[in-house]
């Protein structure tokens, strides 16, 4: 359970879902979504947080041989935050009905990082240098 293996694990759940949403929005859709008509605008959302989480496996993928560092500190707080955020809006589109019972798949691996993340960010030491 080191950093680096958070951040390959992490990266590939991103690109595994961020370049289906930039590329076949559609597709994830139908598999997630109760109502899977998707609007301009939701084309356009989906895509943009596909570039996100893309652009942040990219990034983990980068900094996975990080050394102890205010950088590899600040990423896992970014893992933290956004994958408990994550999870918790993911359970209330499924409350809501907008979700199907497929989006436990994604609720249980962002639970999983998040709760990964904070154990290594509670052991995490960084050098006031």
């Amino acid at each position: 359970m080191t950093v680096k293996n958070l951040f390959i694990f992490d990266a590939i759940v991103c690109l595994l879902f961020g370049l289906p949403l930039i590329f076949t929005p559609q597709v994830l859709a139908n598999i997630f979504l109760v109502n899977p008509a998707l609007t301009d605008g939701a084309l356009a959302t989906f895509r943009s947080y596909g570039i996100i989480l893309s652009g942040s496996g990219i990034a983990l993928l980068s900094a996975r041989n990080a050394l102890p560092s205010t950088a590899r500190k600040a990423f896992l707080i970014f893992i933290a935050i956004s994958g408990t955020f994550t999870a918790i809006n993911n359970i209330h589109a499924i409350v809501t009905g907008i979700a199907n019972n497929h989006e436990w798949g994604i609720i249980i691996s962002t639970a999983i990082i998040s709760i990964w993340a904070i154990m290594l960010l509670l052991k995490e030491k960084v050098s006031d240098v």
